[in-house]
């Protein structure tokens, strides 16, 4: 795993025939495997804007299928924005 010692909070995607976990996290272009005994906790909802949204709910379960488990249209989604920006800014220093 990446930062070790580091805790990090990650959404499981897939539980593995072997047993380990695909987790991806939201702002990770790649996902990776982990066995059980590295993951400590559950999350079961959070707050935001003092409304409690439990991972039960319809709305977090469309963010997770439509952002978090397609995480390679999200890289290209991502690549494309950061490539569109560079080159908006040589645009706009040639036309200076």
């Amino acid at each position: 795993m990446k930062g070790r010692g580091a805790y990090v909070l990650h959404r499981i995607l897939k539980i593995m025939p072997d047993g380990r976990y695909w987790i991806v996290g939201d702002n990770c272009v790649t996902g990776e495997l982990v066995e059980r005994r590295n993951i400590l906790g559950v999350l079961t909802g959070v707050s935001r804007d003092g409304k409690l949204l439990k991972n039960t709910d319809l709305r977090y379960k469309a963010y997770v299928r439509l952002w978090c488990a397609p995480y390679h249209l999200r890289f290209f989604i991502l690549k494309m924005k950061h490539l569109t920006k560079r080159i908006l800014r040589r645009v706009s220093k040639l036309i200076r």
